[in-house]
């Protein structure tokens, strides 16, 4: 069925009051006896394309002006490659009674002269209210706990799961996922102990080997040029030492850049920060630590934004976020040897087991995951960092839980175990609405009965998610690399 088109409503753009101009002036040519503005000169084709939430496509642009009358085009196409046309005069165009699907819509005009301006781009959108696209995977040995990327080039981590083991069996691979339907693995590093996290920057790739869950291994931090990334080259390590990767993050002060370590050990738990001014010798360059907790209280993720921590402040500086068990940090680190605690928000629960957080692009909203069983989402509101406030919770089942969050826009991307991929909307904090998910565990979800009696929920399936490139990326313990688009509601061009 070909779908069906609002009724045109035209009112047509008319260039007669355009002054007249000497025709050698630039975007102005000679025509039928006049001196008239070329459309093709004043038309930038689609802006953005839009979703009504429904059956229905818009798109946005800036009119063009030329001889009158302007006639635009809409062509929109779907995946078959049927292709839909409507012709009017205003910004946006659209066109409704579509099925849910992908579809490419692109802008012209034409004026009466026969003059076009041809669309000179296309936006890609979709209809339908899972906003969430499965476009395709790579496998890794044992599956996959971490993911990394910078562009098309994506990193896993994970391998088999033995704690303590005497065989190394810890795996790294890098993937090219610059065809998102089909991505390729191009080098795989073995032998790394249990591979907790790995991260990518400026052509190097960082793994991390967690000493405390896997105690056979030496090495905390594994560093590789990946300028050719077919063939991984050892650059250092940073040895085990008190300072436990178990999480890495990148970050940057001043033009300084530094590998922040987590150490997630009950006691004695903090984050180190490494400098790479020289990759060959990373250099000690501080510590942050938690407040004491009766249980102890370890790190287990961070975010460094090199912006100052009070907002408007004109002053320079950096400002790290930190989750760690019983709550989360917010740190004045301008002077990296003399860190300055802003905010050290307990949870107010019980049993917390905070993991890791992500902010929302205005810095006003965070949220936190929870690992544990029935653990969720927590969304902050930080308008006001003297007083953080709890804005809602969202949880999926009673017996799940999350694992890692990542935040894009006002998008939380949740990676959620036995569930999969969750997207939630945080532009209402205080509302988090589901607007995607991919299911990627086809197992078991049955809670885990521990030795000293305490639960724990069933960590297979999507383990972390990365979100800092083109595509969605995820880390799954089952099927290893595993990649998505996510289309927000406007798609600008």
């Amino acid at each position: 069925m070909h779908p069906r088109l609002l009724a045109p409503s035209f009112a047509l753009l008319c260039a007669c009051t355009q002054p007249p101009a000497p025709c050698d002036s630039p975007n102005f040519e000679a025509t039928n006896g006049g001196c008239y503005p070329d459309p093709g000169m004043h038309f930038d084709g689609i802006a953005s394309a839009t979703w009504d939430g429904g059956d229905g496509l818009s798109a946005a642009f800036d009119p063009a002006y030329g001889a009158p009358p302007l006639v635009y085009t809409l062509t929109v196409t779907d995946d078959a490659g049927a292709v839909v046309t409507k012709t009017g005069s205003h910004s946006p165009l659209t066109v409704t009674g579509l099925a849910d699907g992908i579809y490419t819509l692109s802008v012209s005009v034409v004026d009466s002269f026969g003059r076009t301006a041809g669309a000179e781009k296309s936006i890609e959108q979709l209809v339908g209210a899972n906003r969430v696209v499965y476009r395709g995977e790579a496998g890794l040995d044992g599956g996959a706990r971490a993911v990394s990327g910078d562009g098309d080039l994506i990193a896993i981590g994970g391998g088999p799961d033995k704690q303590g083991q005497t065989e190394k069996t810890g795996l790294a691979a890098i993937v090219d996922a610059s065809d998102v339907n089909n991505p390729v693995t191009l080098s795989t590093i073995t032998g790394l102990g249990q591979v907790t996290d790995v991260e990518i920057h400026d052509g190097l790739l960082f793994v991390a080997t967690d000493t405390v869950q896997d105690s056979s291994a030496t090495t905390g931090v594994w560093i590789y040029d990946i300028a050719d990334p077919t063939a991984p080259v050892l650059v250092s390590t940073i040895e085990k030492t008190e300072d436990i990767a178990h999480t890495l993050s990148w970050g940057t002060i001043a033009g300084q850049d530094l590998l922040l370590l987590a150490s997630n050990q009950q006691s004695g738990g903090r984050i180190a920060f490494y400098s790479f001014a020289d990759p060959a010798n990373p250099a000690l360059a501080g510590y942050w630590s938690p407040p004491p907790s009766p249980q102890g209280s370890g790190v287990h993720d961070q975010i460094l934004i090199d912006q100052p921590c009070v907002r408007g402040s004109a002053a320079t500086g950096a400002c790290l976020y930190s989750a760690y068990t019983e709550g989360f940090g917010i740190v004045d680190v301008s002077d990296l040897a003399n860190p300055l605690t802003l905010v050290a928000q307990d949870a107010t629960w019980s049993n917390p087991f905070v993991h890791n957080l992500g902010l929302t692009d205005d810095g006003l909203t965070m949220a936190m995951s929870e690992e544990a069983v029935g653990g969720g989402l927590r969304v902050w509101d930080l308008s006001n960092l003297d007083a953080p406030v709890q804005a809602a919770e969202y949880i999926t089942a009673p017996t799940h839980s999350i694992h890692n969050v990542a935040v894009r826009g006002s998008t939380a991307f949740c990676a959620w175990y036995v569930d999969g991929l969750l997207a939630l909307d945080l532009s209402d904090p205080a509302n988090p609405t589901l607007v995607g998910s991919y299911d990627t565990y086809a197992g078991a979800d049955t809670v885990e009965e521990r030795s000293d009696g305490t639960e724990w929920p069933n960590v297979a399936g999507a383990t972390n998610v990365w979100v800092g490139g083109p595509h969605i990326a995820v880390s799954d313990s089952v099927r290893g690399l595993i990649l998505f688009d996510f289309y927000a509601v406007t798609v600008a061009g």
